[in-house]
């Protein structure tokens, strides 16, 4: 059995080669009139064809990560339901598979490593090294949330509602965040330290800094929203709108201990010259209309659907989404992308949970 993807595909490559040359043969017997070498090649192409049915059948059964592939037939594996916390570490090995181990429970306790040498706990929605473990009912969560395809339903203008909302204000303001992860993941501590890793692109017609792992996904995100706007008024309309693109700010997230991702540099916004009186951000609409969230979406200001698209399609997420909505802001968390479509597809789901 094999037990590494490279001799996958090996195989893969011997049998194309092995069918060429059998077609070879084949032809040549055909032209010579050869029966028996015509019978010959013919069963040979048969058996060909037959092992690589069966070894795409295997392709499609294997366990997923790239480092551990092994032939391992579903049938023989049995269903079990995902651990507290499996999805979210699942989401996040697919996001960043060179970096992030699957998810590994012991003792006990589900965890990973990061790097392969530092280890994180999931600790009830925490990530956490063990030093930080038993301060973990004081701190925020490592936020993993429903992300989808449409805007959320507004919520009316009613006490209840506005009760509730100020209370998660206040719960954001008191909670503290460990930002050892993150900090990690995105090699910087310090607003010195992170800066080493900033690079200066344009993005849609503005010059920017941002982490040097989203350079060539932003990339693309530039290229095709310019392809589309040369035919699209509403997104060339949305291009000239622009008064200027922001990316890497060192700071928290406003009246909070959460780093930013915009600290990271892997978070950008597209501020328009005028919003006609739209708003674009929570934060802002509250000091004058205490029902801020109930603020229709035709009174908030949107980026063009074909311009959202284009960036959820390289993994950043947009503000616009959340109930606390930023309607300028996109950020890269290709976590949060993988883990709506794992909650979403409960087949692929149950798929690579077993797998683990």
């Amino acid at each position: 059995m094999f037990n590494n993807i490279d001799y996958l595909l090996i195989l893969t490559v011997l049998l194309s080669v092995l069918a060429i040359i059998v077609t070879i043969f084949l032809a040549r017997a055909v032209l010579l009139k050869n029966k028996f070498f015509t019978i010959l090649s013919s069963l040979s192409i048969i058996s060909i064809i037959l092992a690589s049915s069966l070894l795409f059948y295997f392709y499609d059964n294997i366990l997923y990560s790239a480092d551990k592939i092994k032939f391992v037939p579903f049938s023989k594996i049995e269903p079990r339901e995902a651990y507290n916390g499996e999805v979210e570490l699942l989401s996040l090995h697919l996001a960043y598979p060179n970096r992030v181990s699957e998810p590994i429970k012991t003792n006990n306790n589900l965890g990973f490593y990061l790097d392969n040498t530092n280890w994180f706990y999931w600790a009830d929605g925490r990530i956490l090294k063990e030093d930080n473990l038993t301060n973990k009912d004081n701190l925020v969560s490592y936020s993993f949330y429903s992300y989808g395809d449409t805007i959320p339903e507004i919520l009316d203008a009613s006490d209840e509602n506005y009760k509730k909302i100020q209370g998660q204000i206040t719960s954001k303001r008191s909670s503290v965040k460990d930002n050892t992860f993150s900090d990690i993941l995105y090699s910087g501590d310090n607003e010195k330290t992170m800066y080493t890793n900033m690079q200066l692109i344009r993005v849609l017609g503005y010059r920017i800094q941002v982490h040097s792992m989203i350079v060539d996904r932003l990339k693309n995100v530039d290229y095709e929203i310019q392809a589309i706007a040369k035919t699209n008024s509403n997104v060339s309309d949305f291009l000239k709108s622009l008064a200027m693109t922001s990316g890497y700010a060192w700071r928290n997230v406003s009246k909070s201990s959460s780093r930013s991702y915009h600290s990271y540099g892997i978070a950008v916004d597209v501020l328009p010259r005028k919003t006609y009186g739209k708003q674009v951000y929570w934060g802002w609409s509250r000091v004058n209309d205490k029902h801020w969230y109930a603020i229709p979406l035709k009174k908030r200001w949107l980026p063009p659907q074909e311009v959202i698209d284009v960036f959820e399609n390289y993994d950043f997420i947009w503000g616009g989404k959340w109930q606390f909505f930023d309607t300028i802001h996109f950020e890269y968390r290709p976590e949060i992308i993988i883990y709506n479509r794992l909650m979403n597809d409960d087949k692929l789901l149950a798929k690579l949970i077993r797998l683990i």
